[in-house]
């Protein structure tokens, strides 16, 4: 026949059945040999090995490594490398269940690959990190969770007592570093036996549950290898390689795997007793062992089940759905046609029918192009496997193992089925025609949804024809509704003609919002504040929900529309950060997609009031939602009264503020002005006034019965010669700071909560009799420059800080003032400065430390009730110290002294000095270093004399029996220390009572120099 027109031949593969992976991301073919392919758990990619050098750039190491090739892109990337980027080499690549991660062997080692991360783990370690010392690991595979790996080795300290110096399996637990011997079986203790393995140990395979692992294993050295499953919670070992009557084979067998559902076992046997006539001459078969019956089928046969007649099968693998089998065979009867070389197949199963893959369509078979070591994608549509064929992809001439994926669904060149995806059917026909001129070309037919196109190839004698149909074609198609276009192809003129048969299925397209994802709405308001705007080609009817941070203040109609449940108020915003953006996320659904966007609603300000100024007048109940942006003066001749709803006064300036209060409710005053006028009394129901960022000029504020001022979270309000009232509580809430200049005029308290701050701004003064309550992690800081705290009246007390270091303060105390400590944590002065007190410096039951000030007082200091004061900068004292019992006084320095009484107390004190005396009643006085000051002896306790201590002046006497004073530290020199006057000059025995000396051994204290005869030494 010449010149005859084309035809398309049923049946069969197409050209474009095949694709060679291992090529670089250009489609170069690689210059080396390619092996081991696996197929990523979504069939997206494939890793193999590869001996190339030119699939990556920079692939210097001359050694195998591990790729992983996609096959959607073809971006190609090399894996075998740390984290940093260094090539290791490695071969036999295994994906981890959740595709995250790829195990690989270099030899010596098994590693885990994070593909994201890119670190690198050992896994080829003893539970203690311990390299493993073998010179062969290999074959790693993950458990079917991802958390363990198995993989063989002949390294002898990955567990102790392994000593037999070859390939054992091991487990390791990717999570806590055990690893665990799994081979050998019970069957090590036969003739011969004894060590912990005597054989040779073949590749492992987890059950689909990972509670047990297949393997071959030789238990004893030259013996015959059986394959045995061993159970990872009992220990227990099976053999497998047996027959339906339990006769054990009679030849090894090898490279075991579980089916899918884990009921039975594949492998390859070269034994002749395991299935009735199998025996092919020691020529290795492929058989399946059911694990529930222990019946044995045999699998390498032809469709008939013909066993092979010569070569041997090898590597089986089952497809997902365990109904198939892939197995590569140099036998040359298992299809017709087939040379010795090595080929894939693939077995059905149920029906026995046999299929070579490794073959292209109706092309001859090719002498040295063997193929091996199938695998299944996670699908089961595609095998994946390695070939020295030259004729499976055009171009193939680099004569070396490649990596192809064989796609096996029947293909036909007559039709095509799309769904909704926007993607061309390309169809090559198979060859049908001899060379010759030849045409062909498109009949258009009215209503198709899509474009056909056709080329011919002479040459190879093929048409190629693609059907391209647009997404807004085949869109309006519902989910399962198909459509059929039938095509006309004109080959060679009028000679001939071809249908072609397109069956487009629709599918269910989600909604599209094209609404944006901000929306603006004016405060007050109850319009709708958003619309979303959504469309569906094929599903007209739809419904709207909200959720989301914000979206329990909103509704949404049946039409898209959302709208406030209360009307918004920017003076009080109810969003969840309280900065008037409300955050929702909208959806849109057709009743099985939905499409969603996340939406930000910012409400604006607006002016509240409507003339701007004036005056607002309050009488009886009246209340108001809020006045923005006014200057007003407000008058209020009865309760100000909130139902539910806070009134708020914002961006505002109040002249002369009347008589204002609250009850129940609360009345917020927001970046604003106050000058002049008060606050009245917040009355009996406990109402609250806050203030956010407000200026108050000589305000008066004033609250009883319960009520609070606070100070909003954040806020910095400024406080200009305020009057707090007696009553009041202005409470400075956490994170906002209260700025303080000029007279405060405090007759009520002021205390700041967790880490609350006030910050002076220039010289204030704190006069009357309130308080100013500082809590723990609060404090009193100074800005800028030097400032001036003078605490005329009242108390500064609590556990917080006074000063911060940064910049000097100076802290004066009255007459009428006092400083308090009275918290769970200390007080700490930290002025940088000095502080001048004449008034009152106590510590009840609590700490005072004043870390650097320079301290001078002319008042009263006073520890009570355990209460320590520790003056880390000295004390100039021209008042009265008192120390009570359990208390403590504390001097670093010089204490200059005007009168000190120790009532049970404790002073220590470096150099004293001073006109007063210290009386030591029942206390405990400590000198450390110079004494030129008066002591008094009064009581039963001690007065004790630093090792390093010298007396300059004064007189140290008793006046009570019983009272001691001890020389800490003196030794043998004290003699020569009185002779030059450097140590204790003087003591006196006022009322002949004795005074017990306590020395140091072999101290003495000549008469000449004072010591009365009643002085017992």
């Amino acid at each position: 026949m010449t010149n005859s027109a084309p035809v398309f031949t049923a049946g069969g593969g197409s050209d474009d059945a095949f694709t060679r992976v291992s090529t670089s991301a250009t489609g170069a073919q690689a210059d080396g040999a390619s092996v081991q392919a696996a197929f990523s758990p979504d069939g997206t990619k494939v890793a193999f090995a590869s001996y190339a050098d030119n699939l990556v750039p920079g692939d210097t190491n001359g050694a195998p490594d591990v790729f992983v090739k996609d096959l959607s892109t073809g971006a190609i990337t090399l894996v075998s490398t740390d984290a940093s980027g260094v090539q290791l080499g490695g071969y036999q690549p295994i994906f981890s269940p959740d595709g995250t991660m790829l195990a690989f062997a270099t030899g010596a080692d098994i590693f885990v690959k994070d593909l994201a991360t890119g670190a690198l783990t050992r896994v080829s370690t003893s539970a203690s990190g311990e390299q493993a010392d073998g010179l062969s690991t290999t074959n790693p595979i993950f458990s079917p969770d991802g958390t363990k790996v198995a993989f063989y080795s002949d390294a002898d300290n990955l567990v102790p007592d392994d000593t037999d110096h070859v390939r054992d399996i091991f487990v390791k637990d990717l999570t806590t570093g055990a690893i665990t011997l799994v081979a050998p079986s019970p069957y090590n203790g036969g003739p011969g036996g004894g060590g912990l393995e005597n054989g040779f140990t073949f590749p492992p395979s987890f059950s689909p549950d990972g509670t047990k692992i297949v393997f071959g294993s030789a238990t004893v050295r030259g013996d015959t290898t059986e394959i045995y499953i061993k159970d990872l919670s009992t220990g227990a070992t099976t053999l497998v390689s047996e027959s339906a009557s339990g006769a054990r084979g009679d030849r090894g067998s090898f490279d075991p795997v579980f089916s899918p559902d884990g009921t039975k076992v594949a492998f390859y046997t070269f034994a002749d007793n395991l299935v009735p006539g199998s025996s092919n001459n020691l020529i290795g078969n492929i058989v399946i062992k059911d694990l529930t019956t222990g019946a044995v089928t045999l699998v390498s046969t032809d469709a008939d089940g013909v066993p092979q007649n010569n070569g041997e099968a090898q590597k089986p693998v089952f497809s997902p759905d365990g109904t198939k089998i892939a197995f590569y065979s140099s036998a040359t009867n298992l299809v017709p046609g087939v040379n010795a070389d090595q080929v894939v197949y693939v077995k059905d199963l149920a029906t026995g029918a046999i299929t070579a893959v490794s073959t292209n369509g109706g092309r001859p078979w090719e002498f040295g192009g063997g193929s091996r070591l199938p695998v299944f994608s996670p699908d089961g549509t595609k095998v994946a496997f390695e070939s020295l064929s030259s004729i499976l992809v055009p171009g193939d001439t680099n004569h070396t193992y490649d990596i192809f994926v064989r796609d096996l669904t029947t293909r036909s060149f007559t039709a095509a089925k799309l769904t909704d995806n926007g993607a061309a059917h390309v169809s090559t026909s198979q060859a049908g025609f001899f060379a010759g001129a030849h045409t062909v070309a498109v009949a258009p037919q009215d209503g198709n949804l899509g474009t056909l196109t056709a080329t011919i190839d002479v040459a190879d004698g093929k048409v190629t024809w693609s059907y391209d149909v647009s997404h807004a074609n085949i869109a309006p198609l519902a989910a399962g509704q198909t459509h059929t276009d039938i095509l006309i192809l004109v080959l060679d003129g009028f000679y001939g003609t071809q249908g072609i048969t397109v069956t487009l299925t629709g599918i269910d397209d989600a909604p599209v919002i094209s609404s944006g994802t901000t929306a603006s709405f004016a405060e007050n308001g109850s319009g709708v504040a958003y619309h979303v705007a959504a469309t569906d080609v094929d599903s007209p009817a739809l419904t709207y929900s909200l959720s989301g941070t914000d979206a329990a203040l909103f509704d949404v109609s049946a039409t898209g529309d959302v709208t406030f449940k209360s009307a918004p108020d920017f003076e009080a915003p109810k969003d969840a950060n309280h900065d008037n953006v409300y955050d929702v996320t909208v959806a849109v659904s057709d009743g099985t997609e939905i499409a969603t966007k996340n939406v930000a609603i910012t409400v604006t300000d607006v002016n509240d009031t409507s003339g701007g100024g004036g005056v607002l007048t309050v009488t009886g109940s009246t209340g108001f939602t809020s006045i923005d942006r006014a200057t007003i003066n407000i008058s209020v001749t009865g309760n100000l009264h909130e139902t539910g709803r806070a009134g708020v006064i914002s961006n505002s300036t109040i002249n002369n503020l009347g008589s204002l209060s609250e009850t129940q409710a609360m009345l917020a005053f927001v970046n604003d002005t106050i000058a002049g006028g008060s606050l009245g009394a917040i009355v009996a129901n406990g109402g609250t006034i806050t203030f956010d960022n407000v200026h108050l000029d000589g305000t008066l504020l004033d609250a009883t019965s319960g009520g609070l001022i606070e100070s909003v979270a954040g806020s910095a309000n400024s406080f200009n010669n305020v009057t707090l009232k007696a009553g009041a509580v202005f409470d400075v809430s956490a994170a906002s700071g209260l700025f303080v200049s000029g007279t405060l005029n405090n007759g009520g308290k002021i205390e700041f909560f967790n880490f609350a701050k006030v910050i002076l701004t220039g010289d204030a003064t704190i006069i009357g009799n309130g308080e100013i309550k500082l809590d723990p992690g609060s404090s009193i800081l100074n800005s800028g420059a030097h400032h001036t705290l003078d605490l005329d009246g009242g108390t500064i007390d609590g556990a917080g800080t006074i000063g911060n270091g940064d910049h000097s303060l100076t802290l004066d105390i009255g007459f009428s003032g006092t400083l308090e400590a009275n918290g769970s944590q200390p007080l700490a002065v930290n002025t940088g400065n000095s502080v001048t007190s004449s008034g009152l410096i106590e510590a009840v039951h609590a700490s005072l430390d004043f870390d650097d000030a320079v301290f001078n007082t002319f008042g009263t200091i006073t520890a009570d009730q355990a209460g320590t004061i520790d003056f880390k900068n000295g004390l100039t004292n021209g008042g009265i110290v008192n120390v009570h019992t359990g208390s403590e006084v504390d001097v670093s320095g010089n204490l200059v002294n005007n009168g000190t009484v120790l009532d049970s107390g404790v002073l220590k004190v470096d150099n004293l000095s001073g006109t007063g005396a210290v009386n030591v009643n029942n206390g405990t006085l400590v000198v450390t270093g110079n004494l030129s000051s008066n002591v008094v002896l009064t009581g039963t306790d001690s007065f004790v004399f630093g090792p390093d201590a010298k007396q300059t002046s004064g007189v140290i006497s008793n006046y009570t029996p019983g009272t001691t004073l001890v020389l800490d530290g003196f030794d043998a020199k004290v003699n020569a220390a009185f002779d030059t006057q450097t140590n204790i000059l003087t003591l006196t025995d006022a009322d002949h009572h004795a005074m017990t000396l306590h020395l140091a051994p072999g101290s003495l204290i000549p008469q000449a120099h004072g010591a009365a005869p009643d002085f017992l030494v």
